[in-house]
């Protein structure tokens, strides 16, 4: 599930496991930098079935919950954040999504 617009080739969406996701890890979601390509073929992991894309995406960093804190922390997949060059516009609208978000959860564990 993608929970932004893409905002200057960032999105904020879900994780994607090759598999079933761990057993109890906190609320996670991916922060993903969108490239344009030539068109190529490629087969869509949920279908399994080969089209032709124009475009792909790769995580930068997570956004992961601390219930003890409670807050999100940031976390860079490895230097990527920071080879990324991320606008103000970005990082702007990844705070409000964490702010928003952490609301959600704040409320829905009853402190």
């Amino acid at each position: 599930m993608y929970y932004t617009e893409r905002i200057d080739g960032f999105q904020i969406c879900d994780p994607t496991y090759l598999g079933d996701p761990p057993e109890g890890l906190p609320p996670t979601f991916d922060v993903v930098k969108w490239v344009q390509t030539e068109p190529q073929e490629v087969v869509n992991m949920r279908t399994g079935k080969k089209e032709i894309s124009t475009e792909y995406c790769y995580v930068v960093a997570w956004l992961k919950w601390n219930a003890k804190e409670p807050c999100f922390e940031f976390q860079s997949c490895g230097l990527r954040w920071l080879g990324a060059n991320p606008t103000q516009r970005v990082i702007d609208a990844i705070l409000d999504f964490a702010e928003r978000k952490e609301g959600e959860l704040v409320a829905f564990s009853g402190r």
